[in-house]
Order: C-alpha cells, then structure tokens, then sequence
C-alpha cells in the first residue's frame, strides 16, 4: 500500500542507483549561463528541453514566456492541478548559473561536467540552482509514481532565468499572473543551509530592500596631478556616506533600519543551538562582526546576525556586466575600483528606510560645527540639489572626530 515511507524508498532507490547524479549531470551539461549573451539559446535549451519535456512527462501544463523586460531570459510556467479544491503548492527555481569561469576551476574540474570526489559533487549549477529544482521535481516523480499518479495536491512552479542577473522582470511578471499564481504554500528552494550537513527548512524570509549610492560632480574626469586636493574628490565623499550608514565591525547605525525591540524572543527560541557555518576556504565567520563584544550566554549570537536586519554593500554596475547586478548575491573576495566620476541619488520612493536614511545623521551624527556659519565646506557639486543633499553634508563634511566616530 502506498505510503510515505514506500515514496521515500523510491526516491533513495533512484539516488542510490545513480539516476539522480545522471539526471543533474544532463542539466549540468546544459551552458544555461545567463551573465554571457553567447549561451542565450543554451539559456533558452535549458528550459525548451531539458525541463519542458520532464514536466510534461509528469502531467504538468508547461508554458515558456518572453521575460517583460528587454534582454533578459524567458520565464517557465507550469502547472498540474488535480482538483481545484485541493490544497494548491507554488514552487520556485530559477535555471540559469553565474558564468561558467573555466579558467578559475583547479584541474580535473569542469563548471559544465558533474564530477565526483568521494561524497562530494562539482558542477555549474549543483548548488545554485539545478540540483535543487531537479530534487523538487525528483521528489514530486517519486509520489506521483508510488500514488499511482496522483499527488493529493496541486503544483505550480516558475522557473526563471535571469535570477543571476538580479531577477530582472520576474517582479513584473509574477504581478500580472498574480491570479493564475495564486497557491496556498510557496515553497522557494534557493537558499542556503546553515550548515552543510544540516538539512534547513526557513519558514519566511525578511525581503530585501535595494538602493544605489552615485555621485555626479562634474561632466567629466580631471588631472589628479592639478586639481588633487582643490576639488571634491567623489571617493572621499563617497566612502564617507557609507561610514555613517555602518560601522567598521558591521553594525548598522541607522537606527530605522534595526527591529524596533530587536530579535523577537520566539526567533531567537527557534534559532537556539543551531549551528551555522561550513564556509572552509572560502569564509569564515569574523567574531568581531556585529557587535561591540561577547554577549554570554548567547550561543546562538552569530545565527541571529542572519536573520536580523543586516546591510550588505557591493561595488555597482549595470545589470550584466561583470562584478555589477550579476553578481547580486555575491561577497567579493577582494575589492579594488577606481572613482573618476560617480550624487547620492535619492532613493525612488520615501519608504521608511529611506526616511530613516536621510534623518540618521542628524539624528545620531550631528556635525559638531554645524552652528558655525562661516566654516568653509568643500563644494558638493549635484549632491546639494538632492533631498539627500543637508544630510549627506552633515554626515561627510569631513570632520574627523565625526569620521572617527562613524567609523566606530
């Protein structure tokens, strides 16, 4: 008699048999990278046949979409309803990769070739996003099989392909399907565990909240040699917005941007002896991060820098471009950029965090000067014609007890 354990069993018999590896090896074949025009039709392969055919198969109706916004990739409906009144479940994926990066691979690796070594797999996409989609849908085939072709529910899913370049248009296309979408429980498996070996379910998610910092002084770029030192220099001005906005050690010091009685107590209960971790080489956790010192008694400290309200900066570019939107979701390793040109823009609605942006360094930095009317302050160029203009020349006239201050 079906069960849940008879679904599992399939489903480890079908991992354990190497259908899996065999499948997310075909998906990882597919060069579906999204941040280079030269791989738009493996792009647009990668939803047409490797995925369309699957669902099909597993009595999906599949619809393949141009994405609302010009130049980037199409978007992947599909849906399998068995009766309108049952329990509905949305999914999402997104199908294509960060660029393959061929030559940064060590020998004996491959981004387009799944490769083994001992428990471990290597491959574009076997982590972000291929293998977790292809688990879904494994898992799904797996109870349709075992129930003799019924599911008890209804799926959805979407699956895009322009996540790794900020997830253009898919805002604008989920509100106008926002009726043929409609489902009881999404279910978005594109986040990470907090340990490698901790399988994780969150049940929510904060959301995230984009701005850009630019800076227009001039028409254009001006001998360091001459003007160095008498007129505005954008990095200075720059770099001291972005110390009044966070501290050296991570902590966020516009104040309206932190919960209001900090982490609720029935989080910090749920985040209680969970682990987080598991970066190696690549990261590891800076204990100096996020707050002045040690809080005893407080395990669980470096979990809640997660999921509190935290401020991410990352070097700017036009979506696309190497380093820029593309890499959205990505700590570089190292930073190096050069300001010839760069006001700091306002942001394009006054939102709460916008409002608490341009009151935070009256609020909290005064200038100590500011009272002394005939002090000199080096000319700010457009900035001072921005709503942002009085605060930001508060907060980065210059002065150095204010800096020292800022910067924590």
């Amino acid at each position: 008699m079906p069960s849940r354990e008879t679904a599992i069993a399939r489903a480890l018999d079908f991992f354990d048999t190497n259908g899996f590896r065999d499948r997310l090896a075909s998906l990882v074949a597919v060069r579906s990278t999204s941040q280079d025009p030269a791989h738009e039709k493996d792009v647009q392969s990668y939803l047409a046949d490797s995925i369309q055919p699957w669902l099909e198969r597993l009595g999906f109706t599949v619809a393949i979409h141009p994405n609302p916004a010009a130049g980037f990739g199409p978007i992947l409906t599909a849906e399998r309803i068995e009766d309108p009144a049952l329990p509905t479940v949305l999914t999402y994926g997104h199908g294509d990769t960060v660029r393959g990066l061929e030559d940064q691979w060590r020998p004996g690796l491959d981004p387009w070739t799944l490769t083994e070594e001992g428990d471990l797999w290597y491959g574009r996409g076997t982590a972000d996003n291929k293998g977790q989609h292809a688990v879904n849908l494994s898992a799904l085939e797996a109870v349709i099989a075992e129930r003799g072709g019924k599911l008890g529910y209804n799926v959805k899913l979407v699956l895009e392909t322009s996540e790794e370049r900020g997830s253009v248009g898919l805002k604008a296309f989920v509100a106008e399907r926002a009726e043929a979408l409609k489902a009881d429980v999404l279910i978005a498996s594109d986040g990470p565990r907090v340990m490698p070996e901790v399988p994780t379910i969150a049940t929510g998610t904060r959301g995230t909240y984009h701005f850009d910092l630019v800076l227009n002084l001039r028409a254009g770029g001006v001998h360091s040699g001459h003007w160095g030192g008498l007129t505005t220099d954008p990095a200075v001005v720059l770099t001291h917005a972005i110390g009044c906005v966070i501290d050296r050690k991570g902590k966020i010091l516009v104040r309206d941007w932190l919960p209001r009685n900090g982490v609720p107590a029935a989080v910090r209960s749920v985040l209680a002896g969970c682990p987080v971790g598991g970066g190696g080489e690549a990261a590891s956790i800076d204990p100096r991060l996020g707050r002045a010192g040690p809080d005893p008694g407080r395990e669980n400290l470096r979990l809640e820098r997660v999921y509190r309200a935290r401020h991410d900066l990352r070097p700017a570019g036009k979506p696309g471009q190497r380093g820029g939107a593309e890499r959205a979701g990505a700590l570089p390793d190292s930073l190096h950029r050069r300001h010839r040109s760069g006001g700091l823009r306002p942001c394009p609605a006054p939102t709460s965090g916008c409002r608490g942006f341009r009151q935070h360094p009256d609020r909290k930095r005064r200038h100590p000067h500011a009272r002394q009317p005939h002090r000199p302050r080096p000319p700010l160029g457009s900035l001072g014609r921005h709503q942002h203009g009085k605060d930001a020349r508060q907060a980065c006239a210059g002065d150095p007890e204010f800096l020292r201050r800022a910067a924590g």
